[in-house]
């Protein structure tokens, strides 16, 4: 599993290193993110020594639910800075997303 994935180079690592009869599922709750990993999972899983890949559009807490994720200025240099809003900045006039949010174990008890 891999977690926050950004546009998954850990997940294509993990994909290769369980070779063709793994799976390895990737979480990313980001819209514009998410369709760059689609992307790349595309590219990756066309090699046949590759696990396959599930991705979700999701992020994990310990409730499901939603979450409001804030986009600070620096993610036009770094992907990797958005993070879950806490209540006193909700309010706030920032750049932001929301997400679905779901439990581990709800993704895989199915």
């Amino acid at each position: 599993m891999d977690l926050g994935v950004n546009i998954a180079r850990t997940t294509s690592i993990l994909a290769m290193r369980e070779e063709p009869n793994g799976k390895v599922i990737a979480f990313e709750p980001h819209p514009v993110l998410f369709k760059e990993l689609q992307y790349n999972i595309a590219a990756w899983t066309q090699n046949s020594q590759a696990a396959s890949i599930v991705a979700h559009k999701l992020a994990l807490r310990s409730t499901p639910g939603v979450a409001q994720f804030t986009i600070p200025a620096e993610f036009a240099m770094n992907h990797g800075v958005s993070y879950v809003a806490c209540d006193a900045q909700a309010n706030s006039k920032v750049n932001r997303f929301e997400a679905a949010v779901t439990t581990l174990d709800g993704v895989v008890a199915g």
